[in-house]
């Protein structure tokens, strides 16, 4: 079997094109912050960066992040997207989704 040899300092697009003719790709990226809505460090300005590219090179991003208290919706208006969705502790035991009168007195 050949095998490949790639510089740290060689685009990993030359092994895995991010462009196709025939089908775009549908992604997700699933970060804990991204610019400008919530910016602690680095990670969001590299997360707002790479899906403008991938939308400009013609894919369907979608960018999944926790919603913060800190976000500015005035400034921002939210879309709710999914609703009561379920989650998961380490174990994989359903942690259950707080009931709507519970969220209304935090």
């Amino acid at each position: 079997m050949p095998t490949t040899r790639v510089s740290l300092f060689e685009p990993i697009t030359k092994l895995v094109p991010l462009t196709s003719a025939k089908t775009p790709l549908r992604v997700l990226l699933v970060v804990p912050e991204v610019s400008p809505y919530a910016t602690v460090g680095g990670v969001s300005r590299v997360a707002a960066h790479l899906a403008k590219e991938l939308v400009n090179l013609g894919h369907d991003v979608r960018i999944f992040m926790p919603k913060y208290g800190f976000v500015d919706e005035e400034k921002y208006p939210l879309e709710m997207v999914v609703e009561g969705t379920d989650q998961f502790d380490l174990r994989g035991d359903r942690i259950p989704s707080p009931s709507p009168a519970h969220l209304d007195h935090a």
